[in-house]
């Protein structure tokens, strides 16, 4: 048997007569380099406080995700399986950022939290068109919940492994070999499973003693890894950076090590930034103190800095509405003109 053949040759010509593998993203410059969002792969999300990163990965490997599941008209396309370990926020505050976003991607409706629920600090009153698209969002969310399970509260790594291992063997078996099936009815189901976020996962025992933050993180990666191989699961997982009392700008810029103990688990490695908030107002030439807009940062980068197929420490700008947890690519640092538009657009937003 010829390894060039197995692994050069024939994955080549399916290459050549399949040129939508996966499923793309909404953010082109990225997606260049990071390519589609494939099955069997591991994404992993880091970042410093209030960066994104849980928009970032609800936007693009969740909502967008099941949306163009949705609208796939493909026939006999496969199932999908969602598993969310909400371990981080109250699920009703989760709930409702979902439908923000679902409102901006759907309706182009910029909304946030307290102006959906009527709450102080609302950006303006509700009015008719408004109130027909939360409506009307009814449906999305009741196809997602039929295929989202949202497990709620601080995990353990093992409580994460064993539900997702369980779930997998409910659907599928091991053959004698070792090798998994996926059975009949579930053949080509995508499974798809999401952790918000690392700092918030309960202490175990290792045995001897209960682990600390680092050997938990560790311990998880490890997990990942085995139930990625064994069952062809995506996983998209949030690592928050860790945090350095440096005064040093430099020290607080996207860097492999944001990844911590998943960097060898994950295929892909992203950092979301928000300069302004590290005092690093000339970042890569971008307008960073212009786009602070009447007390809110709207800039933002995503830094690749684990591409397993592919090249790293590639930034791309972004565009951040926190209100409605949505993000889009930015003009080219140099595109004086182009941010100029985008600033006036951003002026006009509630």
């Amino acid at each position: 048997m010829s390894l060039f053949k197995n692994y050069v040759q024939d994955p080549v010509k399916v290459g050549l007569t399949k040129n939508d593998k996966g499923i793309p993203i909404s953010l082109p410059k990225l997606s260049r380099v990071i390519n589609y969002i494939e099955k069997g792969k591991v994404v992993c999300i880091s970042g410093r406080p209030t960066s994104g990163k849980s928009s970032l990965m609800d936007q693009i490997y969740f909502i967008e995700l099941f949306k163009q599941w949705r609208e796939d008209e493909a026939q006999n396309k496969p199932d999908i399986h969602m598993m969310y370990f909400n371990m981080k926020s109250d699920p009703k505050i989760k709930f409702q950022k979902w439908l923000c976003l679902y409102l901006k991607l759907e309706f182009q409706i910029i909304i946030d939290i307290p102006t959906l629920t009527n709450g102080v600090g609302k950006l303006f009153d509700l009015d008719s068109n408004i109130k027909a698209s939360i409506d009307a969002s009814e449906e999305f969310f009741s196809d997602l919940e039929d295929h989202l399970e949202v497990i709620n509260k601080p995990q353990t790594p093992s409580f994460i492994y064993n539900k997702v291992r369980n779930y997998m063997d409910s659907i599928g078996y091991t053959d004698q070999s070792g090798v998994y099936h996926l059975n009949p009815e579930h053949e080509g189901q995508l499974t798809h499973v999401y952790i918000d976020n690392t700092n918030f996962l309960l202490s175990e025992s290792d045995g001897f003693s209960m682990m600390n933050e680092e050997a938990l993180q560790k311990k998880l990666s490890s997990y990942i890894s085995e139930l990625r191989a064994k069952y062809n699961v995506n996983f998209t997982i949030i690592k928050p950076s860790k945090f350095t009392m440096s005064r040093i700008i430099k020290d607080s810029e996207p860097n492999y090590k944001d990844m911590g103990a998943f960097y060898d688990s994950s295929d892909i490695g992203l950092v979301i930034y928000n300069p302004y908030n590290e005092n690093n107002n000339s970042y890569l030439g971008y307008p960073v103190n212009d786009l602070v807009i009447r007390g809110k940062s709207r800039f933002r980068s995503i830094t690749v800095v684990r591409n397993y197929s592919g090249i790293e420490n590639v930034t791309v700008g972004m565009i951040f509405l926190g209100e409605c947890g949505y993000i889009r690519e930015s003009p080219h640092p140099n595109d004086n003109e182009g941010f100029d538009d985008f600033i006036e657009i951003l002026k006009d937003l509630p």
